[in-house]
Protein backbone atom coordinates (compact mmCIF):
# COMPACT_ATOMS: atom_id res chain seq x y z
CA UNK A 1 0.00 0.00 0.00
CA UNK A 2 0.95 3.74 -0.90
CA UNK A 3 0.35 6.34 1.42
CA UNK A 4 1.07 10.23 0.76
CA UNK A 5 -0.28 12.84 3.18
CA UNK A 6 -0.63 16.50 1.94
CA UNK A 7 -1.26 19.51 4.03
CA UNK A 8 -3.95 21.65 2.60
CA UNK A 9 -5.17 24.99 3.65
CA UNK A 10 -8.78 24.66 3.32
CA UNK A 11 -11.83 23.79 6.06
CA UNK A 12 -12.18 20.17 6.07
CA UNK A 13 -15.66 20.31 4.78
CA UNK A 14 -14.04 22.23 1.68
CA UNK A 15 -11.31 19.41 1.09
CA UNK A 16 -14.62 16.80 1.47
CA UNK A 17 -16.73 18.45 -1.07
CA UNK A 18 -13.82 18.82 -3.59
CA UNK A 19 -13.09 15.51 -3.04
CA UNK A 20 -16.71 13.82 -2.76
CA UNK A 21 -17.98 15.14 -6.19
CA UNK A 22 -17.26 13.07 -8.38
CA UNK A 23 -18.05 14.45 -11.90
CA UNK A 24 -16.17 17.39 -11.13
CA UNK A 25 -13.10 14.78 -11.19
CA UNK A 26 -12.02 15.15 -14.88
CA UNK A 27 -11.52 19.32 -14.14
CA UNK A 28 -9.02 18.48 -11.45
CA UNK A 29 -7.69 15.18 -10.80
CA UNK A 30 -4.56 14.45 -12.73
CA UNK A 31 -4.77 12.09 -15.65
CA UNK A 32 -8.99 11.84 -15.35
CA UNK A 33 -10.42 11.96 -18.71
CA UNK A 34 -14.01 11.02 -17.79
CA UNK A 35 -16.59 9.89 -15.03
CA UNK A 36 -19.86 8.06 -15.79
CA UNK A 37 -21.96 7.71 -12.36
CA UNK A 38 -23.83 4.59 -12.73
CA UNK A 39 -25.44 4.82 -8.69
CA UNK A 40 -25.54 6.73 -5.99
CA UNK A 41 -27.41 6.36 -2.84
CA UNK A 42 -26.70 7.46 0.87
CA UNK A 43 -22.97 7.45 1.17
CA UNK A 44 -22.40 4.99 -1.37
CA UNK A 45 -21.48 6.27 -5.28
CA UNK A 46 -20.92 3.41 -7.84
CA UNK A 47 -18.56 5.27 -10.77
CA UNK A 48 -16.35 4.46 -13.97
CA UNK A 49 -13.73 6.66 -14.14
CA UNK A 50 -11.61 6.51 -17.05
CA UNK A 51 -7.45 7.54 -16.24
CA UNK A 52 -5.32 8.12 -19.23
CA UNK A 53 -1.57 7.41 -17.42
CA UNK A 54 0.94 4.66 -19.22
CA UNK A 55 -2.58 3.52 -20.84
CA UNK A 56 -5.81 4.68 -21.21
CA UNK A 57 -7.90 2.56 -18.67
CA UNK A 58 -11.22 2.40 -17.32
CA UNK A 59 -12.43 1.52 -13.86
CA UNK A 60 -15.75 0.22 -12.06
CA UNK A 61 -14.91 1.65 -8.54
CA UNK A 62 -17.61 1.65 -5.43
CA UNK A 63 -16.84 5.02 -3.64
CA UNK A 64 -18.15 4.67 0.57
CA UNK A 65 -18.26 8.58 2.04
CA UNK A 66 -18.41 9.35 5.65
CA UNK A 67 -18.56 13.19 5.81
CA UNK A 68 -15.93 15.35 6.16
CA UNK A 69 -13.86 12.26 7.52
CA UNK A 70 -13.28 9.72 5.13
CA UNK A 71 -13.60 8.17 1.72
CA UNK A 72 -13.39 4.89 0.60
CA UNK A 73 -13.32 3.10 -2.63
CA UNK A 74 -12.72 -0.05 -3.92
CA UNK A 75 -13.08 -1.86 -7.29
CA UNK A 76 -15.87 -3.58 -8.40
CA UNK A 77 -15.31 -5.38 -11.23
CA UNK A 78 -11.65 -6.53 -12.22
CA UNK A 79 -10.57 -5.38 -15.76
CA UNK A 80 -7.32 -3.62 -16.90
CA UNK A 81 -6.66 -3.79 -13.13
CA UNK A 82 -6.83 -6.69 -10.76
CA UNK A 83 -7.21 -5.04 -7.45
CA UNK A 84 -7.59 -1.48 -6.24
CA UNK A 85 -8.50 -0.37 -2.95
CA UNK A 86 -8.02 2.76 -1.32
CA UNK A 87 -8.94 5.75 0.77
CA UNK A 88 -8.61 9.89 1.30
CA UNK A 89 -8.89 10.73 5.01
CA UNK A 90 -8.92 14.45 6.69
CA UNK A 91 -7.56 14.91 9.74
CA UNK A 92 -7.00 18.27 10.95
CA UNK A 93 -3.38 19.70 10.41
CA UNK A 94 -0.62 20.34 13.13
CA UNK A 95 -1.13 23.90 12.42
CA UNK A 96 -4.06 24.61 13.41
CA UNK A 97 -5.18 25.85 9.88
CA UNK A 98 -6.10 23.55 7.34
CA UNK A 99 -6.40 19.88 6.62
CA UNK A 100 -3.95 17.11 6.14
CA UNK A 101 -5.25 14.69 3.58
CA UNK A 102 -3.96 10.87 3.72
CA UNK A 103 -4.40 9.27 0.53
CA UNK A 104 -3.75 4.85 0.32
CA UNK A 105 -3.90 3.20 -2.21
CA UNK A 106 -3.13 -0.09 -3.03
CA UNK A 107 -2.90 -1.43 -6.35
CA UNK A 108 -2.29 -5.01 -8.29
CA UNK A 109 -1.96 -4.07 -12.05
CA UNK A 110 -0.08 -7.41 -12.72
CA UNK A 111 3.21 -5.37 -12.73
CA UNK A 112 6.11 -6.05 -10.45
CA UNK A 113 5.19 -4.30 -7.09
CA UNK A 114 8.04 -2.03 -7.20
CA UNK A 115 6.86 -0.16 -10.34
CA UNK A 116 3.54 -0.34 -9.88
CA UNK A 117 3.79 1.51 -5.89
CA UNK A 118 6.65 3.99 -7.97
CA UNK A 119 3.36 5.39 -11.07
CA UNK A 120 0.71 5.49 -7.39
CA UNK A 121 3.28 7.11 -5.34
CA UNK A 122 3.59 10.05 -8.34
CA UNK A 123 0.26 9.71 -8.91
CA UNK A 124 -0.76 10.18 -5.33
CA UNK A 125 1.80 13.20 -5.22
CA UNK A 126 0.01 14.97 -8.54
CA UNK A 127 -3.22 14.59 -6.81
CA UNK A 128 -2.65 16.51 -3.37
CA UNK A 129 -0.55 19.01 -5.55
CA UNK A 130 -3.41 19.43 -7.87
CA UNK A 131 -5.11 20.48 -4.58
CA UNK A 132 -2.80 22.16 -2.97
CA UNK A 133 -2.77 24.64 -6.19
CA UNK A 134 -6.97 24.71 -5.90
CA UNK A 135 -6.73 25.75 -2.30
CA UNK A 136 -4.15 28.41 -3.36
CA UNK A 137 -6.48 29.82 -5.86
CA UNK A 138 -9.43 29.34 -3.96
CA UNK A 139 -8.18 30.80 -0.47
CA UNK A 140 -10.55 30.72 2.26
CA UNK A 141 -12.70 34.14 3.14
CA UNK A 142 -10.79 36.31 5.31
CA UNK A 143 -12.81 38.28 7.91
CA UNK A 144 -13.34 41.95 7.12
CA UNK A 145 -11.42 43.97 9.79
CA UNK A 146 -13.59 45.68 12.12
CA UNK A 147 -13.87 49.48 12.07
CA UNK A 148 -13.08 51.54 15.15
CA UNK A 149 -14.60 54.45 16.94
CA UNK A 150 -13.41 56.97 14.92
CA UNK A 151 -14.70 54.72 12.12
CA UNK A 152 -10.90 53.49 10.85
CA UNK A 153 -10.43 50.16 10.36
CA UNK A 154 -8.11 48.37 12.59
CA UNK A 155 -4.96 46.79 11.68
CA UNK A 156 -4.67 44.03 10.90
CA UNK A 157 -2.83 41.77 13.59
CA UNK A 158 0.51 40.93 13.18
CA UNK A 159 1.32 37.24 12.42
CA UNK A 160 4.00 35.56 14.28
CA UNK A 161 6.76 33.95 12.04
CA UNK A 162 6.99 30.64 13.14
CA UNK A 163 10.47 28.85 13.70
CA UNK A 164 11.67 27.30 10.66
CA UNK A 165 12.45 23.78 11.28
CA UNK A 166 13.41 20.48 9.27
CA UNK A 167 11.83 17.64 11.05
CA UNK A 168 8.29 17.28 12.18
CA UNK A 169 6.80 14.33 13.56
CA UNK A 170 3.02 14.10 14.40
CA UNK A 171 1.16 11.17 15.53
CA UNK A 172 -2.37 10.94 14.06
CA UNK A 173 -5.68 8.76 15.46
CA UNK A 174 -5.07 5.77 13.43
CA UNK A 175 -1.02 5.39 15.11
CA UNK A 176 0.59 6.37 11.84
CA UNK A 177 2.89 9.05 11.80
CA UNK A 178 3.07 12.03 9.54
CA UNK A 179 6.56 12.80 9.21
CA UNK A 180 7.26 16.56 7.38
CA UNK A 181 10.87 16.16 6.52
CA UNK A 182 12.73 19.13 4.12
CA UNK A 183 8.94 20.41 2.56
CA UNK A 184 8.03 16.60 1.73
CA UNK A 185 5.23 15.03 4.07
CA UNK A 186 5.32 10.98 4.54
CA UNK A 187 3.45 8.74 6.62
CA UNK A 188 4.91 6.01 8.32
CA UNK A 189 3.58 3.33 10.81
Amino acid sequence: MVKIATQINWERAEVYAVLSNFANYPKWFPGCEGMVIHSSADNTTVVDITLNGLKKTVMNLKYVCEPDVLIKFELVKPGDVNAYVGSYRLMNADSGTGVVLVQEVDLDAGAPKFIVDRMMKKSLEECGAALVKMAKSRPPAAAAPVAAAGGAPEPAAVKKKRARCLLRVVKIDSGDEVVWFGGKTFVSK
